[in-house]
């Protein structure tokens, strides 16, 4: 449980401390999730896909010259080839 106290009856300063704590403890990402049910299936395939992504970036840190295909069309946008012709 997340617990404020105000101090000289600072409600302002109190508010920003609540709104860092409940962003440091992943309280509304979690609630996030959990306003939907999600069907384990798909959770299955959003976990593939950013295993994806996450390996992507680390090959393209590690090698830069390494020209294989991002798995999203996000990173074709931001690291796609400059030097190819658009139509």
């Amino acid at each position: 449980m997340l617990e404020v106290k105000v101090r000289k009856n600072n409600v302002e300063h109190a508010l920003r401390i609540l709104k860092r704590k409940i962003k440091d403890s992943g309280l509304m990402l979690e609630l996030r999730e959990r306003e939907f049910y999600t069907k384990p299936s798909v959770k299955n395939r959003e976990k593939r896909k950013l295993s994806k992504v996450r390996k992507w970036i680390r090959q393209r840190e590690s090698n830069p010259d390494w020209c294989g295909e991002p798995p999203t069309q996000s990173l074709k946008e931001k690291y796609g080839r400059k030097d190819r012709k658009k139509y």
